[in-house]
């Protein structure tokens, strides 16, 4: 292996290794602290509304959503015609 290929791979290990120390600072002082605030008591108290607004998507995140599962649809479409015509190609040969 080349120095210059060494080199590489550590400084990708290093860039690794601090991503995954920051997610998991993340996870133990953020996230966790959720289980405190969102407990099942706190959330059946809470009133339908207000559950829905925190649960809720925004208006251009439900447009596109909606937007990808009609490219996703229209994709396997595709996918199921092109499988067909293989599969007529196969069966004849």
């Amino acid at each position: 292996m080349k120095f210059g290929q060494l080199t590489y791979n550590l400084q990708v290990a290093l860039k690794t290794f601090v991503d995954n120390i920051a997610i998991q600072v993340i996870q133990r002082r953020i996230v966790r602290q959720l289980w405190d605030v969102f407990t099942p008591i706190s959330l059946a108290a809470m009133g339908s509304e207000v559950v829905a607004k925190i649960a809720a998507e925004s208006n251009s995140e439900q447009s596109r959503r909606a937007l990808l599962q009609s490219k996703t649809a229209k994709l396997r479409e595709g996918l199921d015609i092109c499988q067909a015509s293989l599969d007529g190609f196969h069966s004849g040969t």
